[in-house]
C-alpha cells in the first residue's frame, strides 16, 4: 500500500451508497433502503409474470423490466420460497 493511499480517508461501502453522487447502480444501501415501494408500485412490475414465481426467478424478471431501485432492494431482501400471486409479495414486502 503507498503511503497516500494510507492517509486517504476511506469510506464504507454503506456511506458511499448513502451519499450523494455515490457509486452508480450500487445497490447496498442509502436512499433506497428508506423508501419501501407501495403494493401499487410492485404490482406495476409484477403485472405480467407468471406465476407461481421463485424468489430468482422473480428478482430476473424485476432487474430485466428495469424496475427503480427501490423495488429490485426490496425485491432482493424476500425469504428464499416460491411466491404464489403479486399479493402475496407485496405483503411480504410490507412485513420487512
Amino acid at each position: 500500500m503507498s503511503e497516500q493511499s494510507r492517509s486517504m480517508p476511506h469510506r464504507s461501502v454503506d456511506e458511499d451508497a448513502a451519499t450523494p453522487g455515490g457509486r452508480p447502480g450500487n445497490q447496498t444501501g442509502g436512499d433506497w433502503a428508506n423508501h419501501r415501494p407501495s403494493a401499487a408500485e410492485l404490482a406495476e412490475h409484477l403485472g405480467g409474470m407468471q406465476f407461481p414465481i421463485s424468489k430468482a426467478d422473480l428478482v430476473q424478471n424485476i432487474r430485466w423490466q428495469k424496475a427503480p431501485l427501490p423495488v429490485i432492494y426490496y425485491v432482493e431482501r424476500l425469504p428464499e420460497k416460491e411466491y404464489r400471486d403479486a399479493e402475496e409479495i407485496a405483503r411480504a414486502v410490507e412485513d420487512m
